[in-house]
């Protein structure tokens, strides 16, 4: 039955017209104040219907006295009015039919606001939420996956670069980054018993010394082969001047003046063998482009990526890690020396040992050793004492020719001289033969390109995603929040312009008609945008600075 209302408004209206993107207010009454004027989400077309407008509640419709041509001209598809029969309030709705009654006669259809017409009375229940803009949206706090791309890479920056400090492009670049470090089993410019018991996690009884450069090497080796000590050289290898300790040894003058220098030094790996770093990116820029929500500077958005020339790597999430003290170095100075960083504390593990990037790719120095000098070195005793007992033989020899009493005596004595001469050189021609022989070559001749270039070892990179897939995710979640996946009560008022929110099994309850509630459960269910107009939001805008 046809029943007279009052305050009948007609609007031309912005709002989505399926109420998923729809307005709030702190009141019903800020809603009525705004709807009584012109606003940027609707415009009056007609107004103040008191008695020239009827409205049937069974069919939802509306008899106006306006021509329907009117009506669709001033683009009417929106308005409010007071029922009184029901109660002096305003209700809100949707015009989704003008139907032609008559030249001044119109009937408008119409669709309930159920959302914005009870502003004020809407109590949302915990029900499952699956997304929304969150409250907190503290760096690291939310990290459940998006269905989002995230695979177009980019590295942000360089956060450590341990490839320049171990390079060996040349002598001098050696000299700055490497000792030379000989690792012998006998004590030459030092102590008996002066080594590090314990290196690179293992036991040692190796002693290892280093000249102050590469280019003494020649002349170390040199006189420990004079020595008689080249066999208890093991091995010859490059070990991180800046990752190890060394003791100075006083040497002799003359000692110094055949090797060529008297900087010579122990090498232990000691306090250096391990080294904590602070590595954390600065939270900024994302190739280029800054974000407005944090969960772009979480896994799989930005990350930092440890990675070895060798082809190892570790992913390490930010959000598992503290902003301080959170990698350490550690190096094993033995004849394998190997390079290493691990995060600390990584994901509650105080030793993430799964997260562990090593090099290792150290060449070992090949060397000479005359093969005289050594030989000589080793039989000195001998050999001297064989050239005295050849060269007494020949003198002896020569004294019984020069005693003989007969013709027969002087000739045996002659044969003896010959022989014993012959015998000689032999000997000698044999010394000369040793002299001769080429050196001998230890270790293995090698070399690592990648060193050379300075391209080996390891680096530590930000990584993130590509500005133009950041800015596009970044977008994704202006609109349309996080994943939280929890049970709870739904948040709308959580950020200052405007909300989104999407559940499952929406529970709103309050004083309203049934059939309300169940179309403002099926917008939460299917996902609402809420835009705040007593705090400043502007429909349908997403740019504004909607942070927490």
């Amino acid at each position: 039955m046809p029943q007279p209302i009052s305050s009948l408004t007609l609007y031309n209206c912005r709002l989505e017209r399926t109420g998923h993107k729809t307005i709030d207010f702190a009141s019903a009454a800020a809603r009525d104040a705004y709807f009584a004027s012109n606003n940027q989400v609707a415009n009056i077309a007609y107004t103040a219907f008191n008695g020239n407008a009827t409205y049937i509640r069974e069919h939802d419709v509306i008899n106006v006295g306006i021509s329907a041509d009117a009506l669709d001209s001033a683009g009417v598809n929106y308005c409010r009015f007071i029922n009184p029969q029901a109660g002096n309030f305003f209700r809100y709705a949707f015009i989704d039919e003008i139907e032609y009654i008559a030249p001044e006669t119109s009937r408008l259809h119409i669709r309930v606001d159920a959302f914005v017409s009870n502003i004020g009375n809407i109590n949302l229940g915990q029900c499952f939420v699956e997304r929304e803009h969150v409250a907190d949206d503290t760096r690291g706090l939310h990290t459940l996956p998006e269905e989002v791309q995230s695979d177009n890479m980019v590295c942000n920056s360089v956060l450590y670069d341990m490839c320049a400090p171990i390079s060996a492009r040349s002598s001098l670049v050696f000299d700055s980054h490497y000792y030379a470090a000989i690792f012998m089993t006998e004590h030459t410019f030092t102590a008996k018993g002066d080594y590090d018991t314990f290196i690179g996690g293992n036991a040692n009884c190796a002693y290892i010394i280093a000249p102050q450069s590469v280019s003494d090497l020649g002349k170390f080796i040199e006189y420990i082969t004079e020595i008689n000590k080249s066999n208890s050289i093991i091995g010859i290898i490059p070990l991180l001047k800046n990752l190890v300790d060394v003791t100075e040894v006083n040497i002799p003058g003359d000692v110094a003046a055949e090797i060529g220098t008297n900087k010579v030094y122990i090498i232990s790996d000691g306090s250096n063998s391990q080294t904590g770093l602070n590595l954390y990116s600065s939270f900024t820029a994302l190739d280029g482009y800054t974000p407005h929500n944090n969960k772009l500077y979480t896994y799989p958005y930005n990350y930092i990526n440890v990675l070895s020339s060798n082809g190892s790597n570790a992913v390490i999430e930010y959000e598992k890690i503290s902003a301080t003290n959170n990698f350490v170095i550690s190096y094993s100075a033995s004849l394998s020396p190997t390079l290493s960083i691990s995060p600390q504390n990584y994901n509650g593990e105080t030793n993430a040992i799964d997260k562990v990037v090593s090099f290792s790719q150290f060449c070992p120095i090949a060397y000479n050793i005359d093969t005289y000098s050594a030989w000589y070195a080793q039989n000195k005793n001998v050999v001297d004492l064989t050239l005295y007992s050849k060269a007494g033989a020949v003198v002896k020899s020569g004294f019984g020719a020069l005693s003989a009493q007969s013709y027969q005596q002087a000739a045996n004595s002659a044969l003896n001289v010959i022989g014993s001469a012959e015998n000689a050189f032999q000997w000698l021609a044999s010394l000369k033969d040793m002299q001769r022989r080429p050196d001998e070559m230890k270790g293995t001749l090698c070399g690592n390109a990648a060193l050379y270039l300075a391209k080996g070892g390891i680096k530590v990179l930000d990584m993130c995603v590509k500005a133009e897939y950041a800015e596009i995710i970044d977008r994704y979640f202006d609109c349309y929040g996080y994943n939280v996946s929890i049970t709870k009560t739904p948040q709308i008022n959580s950020r200052p312009h405007y909300n989104y929110c999407k559940t499952v099994g929406s529970n709103v309850y309050g004083a309203m008609p049934e059939d309300h509630k169940e179309q403002i459960d099926r917008l939460f269910n299917d996902g609402i945008t809420v835009w705040h107009i007593s705090t400043g939001g502007s429909y349908g805008t997403y740019d504004t600075n909607n942070a927490p």
